[in-house]
């Protein structure tokens, strides 16, 4: 049975397998988030926190950038989705991410 994109995506933001869950220890590390995505082509899901079935996602190509501050990178979960699994090493998604951390006066 082929099932739908769409349908593929809420599955895994909702019910995500272990594999795929995210330290809580790692959460919350950088106020803005920026990542450039090399080699493969994936989608980036967004679900908002408070709102489940409030979600969308976004094709990224090789070269593409995006940035998550403010309200997308707090009240906004994010996910990474490959069309099919790396065959081997050379085929793995590849990106670089920053997190950058900002200053506040005591």
């Amino acid at each position: 049975m082929l099932v739908s994109f769409e349908a593929r995506c809420k599955s895994l933001l909702l019910s995500p397998p272990p594999e795929c869950r995210q330290s809580p220890s790692l959460d919350g590390v950088g106020d803005r988030i920026t990542s450039l995505t090399l080699r493969c082509s994936c989608w980036l899901l967004m679900r908002e926190t408070k709102h489940l079935d409030n979600f969308f996602c976004v094709r990224l190509n090789p070269g593409d950038v995006y940035t998550m501050a403010a309200e997308s990178r707090w009240r906004w979960q994010h996910a990474i989705l490959l069309d099919e699994p790396p065959k081997d090493a050379n085929s793995c998604r590849i990106s670089l991410l920053w997190r950058v951390l900002e200053e506040y006066p005591c």
